[in-house]
Parts: C-alpha cells; structure tokens; sequence
C-alpha cells in the first residue's frame, strides 16, 4: 500500500512522529511519502496579507504528490488546525482518497478532527496504520481497527486506544 503522511509544521520542526511512521511503515513492505510544508507557526504571507492557510500552488504540489496514495495520513499540533483542515478537505475533495489524521490534536480532540477526516488515530500510530492498511489491502472498505476512530451514520466509532508498544527498539 502507499501513504502519503503530510506533516504541516515548518521545515525547522524534527517531524520525529511522521518519521518513525514512515521508517515502520516501509520496514513492513508499505510505500511511503513524506511531505513537509513551508512556514512557521506564526502566519505565512500570502499576497500582502498574512494568513492561517497555503496557497493554491501548494494545495496543487499536495494533489499531485499524494495522486496514487491509498490512505493519506496528517500529524498535526493545535496550532497547525487551520491548515491540517484545509490539506484534509482539498484532498478529500479532489483526490478521494481516505484521509486519517493524527498527532497531540487529533488524539486529544478526535470529534472535531472528524468533521473533516475520515478516521483519526488515537495514540501511537504504527501498529494502527499497519493494521489499517493490512485490512484495506485485503478489501476491507471499512474496517474497525483499535486506536483507529470515526464516523459511521452519524455516530461516532470509538475503538478504544492500542496498548503502549514496549520494546521500542
């Protein structure tokens, strides 16, 4: 399977999470892309004005780099949201592809991530994601994973948290 995990944090930010999801993701057989964004966490420039978003020349770049993912994945901070979102909907919108999001925001604040996600992982995210695309691989179209929540009918699927991974070597 191919992830693209988005990480819409300044190029300064070690980015350890996507990382170390992306190195467990292809230690598994998966592809992965990771994409880094411009900015800082303050506001980016944009026409004279500066604002909370990316411009449409960098949504276009997200498109075309995230075209052949099968699930895309966004870690994010709090003070990230209006962009996670903007990345999320635009995605969603244009490509179809599943988005899941992660990270301190969504785990902490899972409802409000999934008015504009499709899944949200709670928690560690190795494990979840591998199980994940496991389940999609074998034609599961929606498949409940533990860590993994989000909206089904209207409500919301809590699948509880996975257990902390012991051995981190």
């Amino acid at each position: 399977m191919k992830v693209a995990l988005l990480n819409p944090t300044p190029p300064d930010i070690s980015a350890f999470g996507v990382r170390s999801l992306s190195a467990y993701l292809r230690s598994k057989g998966h592809e992965t892309t990771i994409v880094f964004y411009p900015g800082s966490i303050g506001l980016l420039q944009e026409g004279g004005e500066f604002v909370y978003r990316y411009t449409s020349g960098v949504i276009d770049e997200t498109v075309r780099l995230c075209e052949d993912a099968d699930l895309i994945a966004i870690s994010f901070f709090s003070s990230y949201y209006d962009r996670a979102r903007q990345l999320a909907v635009e995605l969603k919108n244009r490509l179809g592809t599943p988005v899941i999001c992660g990270g301190i925001h969504p785990t902490t604040r899972p409802q409000q991530v999934l008015d504009f996600a499709d899944m949200v992982c709670i928690g560690e995210g190795e494990t979840a994601l591998e199980e994940l695309l496991e389940r999609m691989a074998a034609g599961e179209s929606d498949p409940d994973v533990q860590g993994i929540w989000k909206m089904r009918d209207g409500k919301l699927v809590d699948t509880g948290i996975r257990p902390l991974v012991q051995d981190l070597d």
